[in-house]
């Protein structure tokens, strides 16, 4: 359950915040490793509006040519690439 109130001290969107998926993408493109469990029960926003993760139980790691793949197709997808995206799908 998301404590809406204490979020919105940080954010006025708090729902947002919390369930944006570019939390877990960012996580992905930035760590060795990924979170495979994440919704709100796992994710604490902290006080300077960053999002934690918690309960490890499920994570996983990114092979360097599947990471590589999947950065050339983010960057394929955020220029409208779609010859790009095509290639790298």
């Amino acid at each position: 359950m998301v404590n809406a109130e204490s979020i919105r001290t940080i954010t006025n969107d708090p729902e947002s915040l919390i369930t944006n998926p570019i939390t877990w993408t960012t996580s992905v493109m930035t760590m060795p490793w990924f979170h495979a469990d994440v919704h709100s029960g796992n994710l604490l926003v902290l006080d300077d509006g960053r999002v934690g993760f918690i309960d490890f139980g499920m994570v996983g790691r990114v092979g360097e040519k599947t990471f590589n793949a999947v950065s050339e197709l983010s960057t394929a997808m955020a220029v409208g690439d779609y010859e790009g995206m095509a290639r790298h799908s």
